[in-house]
């Protein structure tokens, strides 16, 4: 049985996704600080810091993209099924994909939670 998320359901996952992303921001910094401070101890540390923070950084701008795209991909699935205008195998499919984009969207989310984490 498959069921059509609404858009206040997509819209609260989404919220639930960028605050789960604030929440990596704010270890990041956290981190970063730690970091500075244990860097004004030992000077080894300067290139290893900003590695740290270039890496993070990238890390943290692609699951950004992954949320925005995955949230586009959610809608437009949504608008498929809920359209009617499909014949029903295209139908299937677009709840077949839905159901894939929604295991990616929690793929996305554990990813979030480990990198919160860490």
């Amino acid at each position: 049985m498959y069921l059509v998320m609404d858009a206040a359901l997509r819209e609260k996952i989404l919220l639930q996704l960028r605050s789960e992303i604030d929440k990596t921001c704010q270890s990041a910094r956290l981190n970063h600080k730690a970091i500075r401070q244990a860097r004004c101890k030992n000077k080894f540390l300067g290139p290893v810091c900003a590695e740290y923070c270039e890496h993070l950084d990238g890390v943290l701008d692609q699951k950004r993209c992954e949320l925005e795209c995955i949230g586009s991909i959610l809608a437009y699935l949504d608008d498929l099924i809920e359209g009617r205008g499909l014949p029903e195998h295209l139908l299937e499919r677009a709840r077949f994909e839905r159901v894939n984009v929604l295991q990616q969207l929690a793929t996305v989310q554990g990813e979030l939670d480990r990198i919160t984490k860490d």
